[in-house]
């Protein structure tokens, strides 16, 4: 994403449109400091991904959400952690604050 301009062509016209339409957009596959932050910069209003939390069994998704460390600062955590499937894709999803400046 962050060496391809297509890529990142489509992230911006995915996030303007969840923008023109209201609501909110969530990234997922996010593995790396450098999309997270290319997809703050784009204003993305969600991220979820490897860097935040490695996938888990739902069995194990209540103990990691008690045990949960504060969300890294760049985040604010959504207060109900995202419905667990068979294998939870991320086991934490975050806002981004809002672009400074």
């Amino acid at each position: 994403m962050e060496k391809n301009k297509d890529s990142m062509a489509i992230i911006r016209a995915v996030i303007a449109l969840g923008k023109s339409l209201q609501i909110k957009i969530t990234a997922e596959g996010v593995e790396t400091e450098t999309q997270l932050s290319l997809l703050q910069a784009e204003s993305c209003d969600q991220v979820q991904g490897y860097l935040l939390g490695k996938p888990m069994a739902k069995e194990d998704l209540s103990t990691f959400s008690k045990a949960r460390r504060p969300a890294a600062p760049a985040l604010q955590a959504e207060t109900q952690p995202p419905k667990p499937r068979n294998r939870a894709r991320s086991a934490f999803r975050g806002s981004l604050p809002p672009r400074s400046g």
